[in-house]
């Protein structure tokens, strides 16, 4: 659409050039007595005039149409990202919410048993019976995690600008992260709290920030 904006502004212009020109030919002929050059000028002047003020109606009105356009994309745009944004942010919150609890769950049986405990329970075995308590809101977890993907592809397609789309992405990523603590939990004792403490953080300030 631009380039034909384009091309119909300089055919306008150009033959406005022209149409200048034969004005000139025309008053050449007028006040020298050329009728030839007089009646060159004239037909010129007709041609060049009707020429120009019709190409450069039609690039206005591209133009205005083009417009129109646009405004229509981006309200349609504007509605698609507020409808999938509140998506996300709904299965953001109930991901957060649940990998919190489960996450801080895993952590405090396994403090207790490691630290409280006479029998000797591996820590695979203290995990895996955590996780076996939780069962239920890791299955939500990774639910939710398919539906927010879904949200999130869209709202990168919507996106009003670049600033809000990187604003999501880091979002998106720090909940993915806090999302495996819960569903695949690993490492020493203390790397996982440290993580757990750190990414916790993190995705409530990304909430407030989306």
């Amino acid at each position: 659409m631009d380039i034909v904006i384009t091309i119909f502004g300089v055919l306008s212009a150009f033959l406005f050039l022209i149409f200048i020109g034969f004005t000139i030919t025309f008053f050449i002929g007028l006040f020298g007595k050329y009728k030839n050059v007089k009646k060159i000028g004239l037909i010129g002047l007709g041609i060049a005039g009707i020429s120009s003020a019709l190409f450069f109606g039609i690039s206005v009105g591209t133009q205005v149409i083009y417009n129109h356009q646009q405004e229509q994309i981006a309200e349609e745009n504007e509605k698609e990202f507020a409808h999938y944004s509140k998506q996300f942010k709904e299965s953001y919150l109930t991901i957060a919410q649940k990998s919190e609890e489960v996450s801080g769950y895993i952590s405090d049986q396994w403090h207790d048993k490691m630290f409280n405990s006479d029998d000797n329970e591996s820590v695979d075995t203290i995990v895996e019976n955590a996780m076996d308590d939780k069962a239920d809101d890791i299955e939500d977890i990774k639910n939710e995690l398919a539906t927010i993907e879904d949200s999130y592809v869209k709202i990168a397609m919507y996106a009003p600008n670049k600033r809000t789309a990187k604003q999501y992405q880091l979002a998106y990523s720090e909940l993915k992260e806090f999302a495996s603590l819960a569903t695949n939990p690993h490492g020493k004792y203390d790397s996982y709290t440290d993580k757990y403490s750190d990414l916790d953080d993190k995705v409530a300030k990304d909430y407030k920030e989306l």
